[in-house]
């Protein structure tokens, strides 16, 4: 699952979020909106955070294999 598709579908402000991984607001930003793809440790911390629905190659422009 995308970023944006989470945080959409769950409600979650991105002050929250970037508060909960120690980064700012703008960080949540530039990974939801494709901007920037965040560091193996971070996505670690995102899908940790997340409860596994995003996942590291969710950040990346692939089709979905999991089907």
């Amino acid at each position: 699952m995308k970023l944006k598709d989470y945080i959409r579908a769950n409600d979650v402000k991105q002050a929250d979020m970037a508060r909960d991984l120690g980064v700012t607001w703008m960080a949540i930003w530039k990974w939801r909106e494709g901007k920037r793809i965040p560091k193996p440790a971070m996505m670690a911390k995102i899908y940790q955070i997340t409860g596994g629905n995003v996942e590291p190659g969710d950040f990346y422009d692939m089709p979905d294999l999991r089907q």
